[in-house]
């Protein structure tokens, strides 16, 4: 990627899972621990991981107890996974390679950062803060804070707000297929992100992106 390439864009924003995070991984074990936990006996191929891997917490509550006889309510079930996934994040993820040097080149270029994740936002400042990148982001957006997921602009178009940018001058990082499309259909730049549990093939998250790389360590 050539410098002027990446002086193209003024302003980021980054997704969590899969795309600064090598932690899409969690929601498989997550799987899991919650049936182990909560359903004994219910085999794992009751849950398919590509139904909730990008889902809002609240969606995956809500589809949980929509697919199973659970005796809790949404927002216990929500309150179960946020504990379960409490250890993960503040103990285990790991950054994507390259990862910590990008943030600083992007940093040091003067660019604006902030993060819009479908995760807790816990979870995001215990892992970023202890993967030592947490300082690189004006602000985290959560979608359950904002009440939007991805498949609506609306949160790429607050988080531009917010970091006082247009569309076009934003690059969003994703992984996940959907985000990629919602935020280019939205005007903004996307660089694709490859992640083992992306449900597309690269050439198809390729066709859907500004740009498309396997590791952040092209960008340095």
């Amino acid at each position: 990627m050539s410098q002027n390439q990446e002086a193209s864009f003024s302003a980021g924003i980054f997704d969590v899972d899969g795309t600064l995070l090598d932690s899409n991984w969690v929601w498989v074990e997550m799987n899991h621990l919650y049936l182990d936990r909560y359903l004994p006996g219910v085999p794992y191929s009751a849950i398919n991981p590509d139904d909730i891997f990008h889902m809002t917490l609240y969606e995956a509550a809500v589809f949980l107890k929509e697919k199973f006889p659970l005796p809790y309510t949404t927002d216990e079930i929500m309150a179960q996974i946020v504990a379960l996934a409490d250890d993960f994040y503040e103990n285990k993820v790991l950054c994507k390679p390259g990862i910590p040097q990008y943030l600083q080149q992007l940093t040091d270029r003067g660019c604006k950062l902030c993060v819009v994740t479908a995760s807790e936002r816990q979870h995001v400042e215990a892992a970023l803060a202890r993967c030592g990148i947490l300082q690189h982001f004006s602000f985290i957006l959560p979608c359950t804070e904002f009440g939007s997921g991805k498949e609506s602009p609306a949160i790429f178009l607050e988080a531009a707000a917010r970091l006082a940018a247009k569309p076009e001058q934003v690059m969003v990082f994703e992984d996940a297929p959907h985000a990629a499309k919602t935020a280019s259909q939205a005007g903004f730049q996307v660089t694709g992100i490859y992640d083992s549990f992306a449900p597309l093939p690269p050439e198809e998250m390729a066709a859907l992106c500004t740009r498309y790389i396997r590791s952040f360590e092209e960008l340095l």
